[in-house]
């Protein structure tokens, strides 16, 4: 069997992905790891059945990936922890529509696995706890790997460098400073962006609060 294993973000994506290849190799299977708008276009050209694992659920890309007699399944990549409520994270990233017929989905934990589950309408036997790769990489065993990393960017002629950090979207967003944050829902498919208004992530005050703490960062 064939295993997709699409990249959106590379810098969070990238390391776990090629593990989780490495772990599927293991196991006889052939995975193809790159950009994901490559990866969907190779798969859906390859004429037979295979496996394409997500970060999320989306309507478009399950279209897309079943239709060309892919099975979908999400391996979800934030899990929402970074709110205390989090039922917003995994309504923003996981359609009714979409949720409901994926194949399988790779819950952070029981929390998350009962959500969709109990609001979601998902089958039990389609939703396993299995965390993220990433978490994996983060243990002691994993450490000479990052150490190789460290000594490259010294061996590079690197080791003297300023990181500046340009995390402020909030406030210095690429599509307008401290406006282009709500600017953005404007150049997304009306379906996506009325959910994203509708939540409460997106809303007003919670932007708002966001962009005065960057903007007392940024300076």
């Amino acid at each position: 069997m064939i295993i997709a294993l699409p990249v959106e973000i590379k810098n969070r994506e990238l390391d776990s992905r090629l593990y989780l290849a490495t772990k599927f190799l293991e196991k006889n299977h052939a995975c193809i790891v790159g950009n994901k708008s490559i990866v969907n276009d190779f798969c859906c050209n390859l004429g037979s059945q295979y496996v394409y694992i997500s970060k999320s659920a989306s309507l478009n890309n399950y279209k897309k990936i079943t239709g060309s007699g892919g099975a979908y399944v999400v391996l979800d990549e934030e899990g929402g922890v970074y709110y205390k409520n989090h039922e917003i994270t995994l309504d923003a990233r996981n359609p009714r529509e979409v949720i409901k017929r994926t194949d399988l989905y790779c819950s952070w934990g029981e929390v998350q696995r009962q959500y969709l589950i109990d609001e979601k309408g998902m089958a039990e036997q389609n939703v396993i706890v299995s965390g993220n790769p990433r978490f994996d990489l983060s243990k002691p065993e994993f450490s000479r790997y990052h150490q190789e990393v460290s000594d490259y960017t010294r061996d590079s002629g690197l080791e003297d460098y300023v990181l500046i950090s340009m995390r402020f979207k909030r406030f210095n967003h690429q599509l307008g400073g401290a406006d282009g944050q709500s600017k953005f829902l404007d150049y997304m498919r009306p379906e996506k962006a009325e959910r994203l208004a509708a939540n409460p992530v997106y809303s007003e005050d919670r932007v708002q609060r966001d962009r005065d703490h960057q903007a007392a960062l940024f300076p």
